[in-house]
């Protein structure tokens, strides 16, 4: 047969065709033993580190600042204005801020804060009733 072109690369190609064994039987087995060799390495527990682990900060409370006749006031924490909406001092309608917020909001809109305020009396059944009919 002749050959024509790189005698290199003809030696190569038979080489990767030869199925019988040689060359590709220890291609296949380094392969294989590299595989073998990441997966050992991801199932291997991570080596103790003799550095201590510190813990993560201690969550500050948030701090709300509140306007009140057009006067800024605070920081307050959520302890003291729970008592200053149960004093009539805060209302729903009273622009707060805090660092958790983009802008001065209405205390009422701030989930925080909302649960502290009366929730509105239910009308009873017969006034209902009494609404609904024409």
């Amino acid at each position: 047969m002749g050959v024509i072109g790189n005698l290199k690369d003809y030696s190569e190609f038979q080489a990767a065709e030869n199925t019988s064994g040689g060359a590709s039987e220890g291609i296949g087995m380094g392969i294989g033993f590299a595989m073998t060799n990441k997966m050992g390495q991801s199932y291997t527990p991570p080596q103790a580190s003799n550095s201590t682990v510190s813990p993560p900060p201690i969550p500050q409370h948030a701090q709300y600042f509140i306007a009140i006749n057009g006067q800024q006031s605070g920081p307050f924490d959520l302890n003291v204005l729970q008592n200053k909406i149960k004093a009539a001092e805060i209302s729903k309608e009273t622009l707060v801020w805090s660092q958790k917020l983009v802008e001065w909001t209405k205390a009422g809109k701030v989930a925080e804060l909302a649960a502290f305020f009366p929730m509105p009396p239910l009308c009873p059944l017969e006034i209902r009733n009494k609404l609904r009919q024409p």
